[in-house]
């Protein structure tokens, strides 16, 4: 989903992008978007 989340937004498709992140959200993990791509943690 993670790499679903970063096609979406270099397809500048940030609705999904930002769909994907609440989803992930939801089952326990965030992102952080860095310069050098996202990062994870479980919360």
């Amino acid at each position: 989903m993670i790499a679903r989340r970063a096609d979406a937004k270099s397809n500048k498709n940030f609705e999904l992008a930002d769909q994907i992140r609440e989803e992930l959200l939801q089952n326990g993990i965030i992102l952080e978007d860095t310069k050098s791509g996202t990062k994870w943690k479980k919360t």
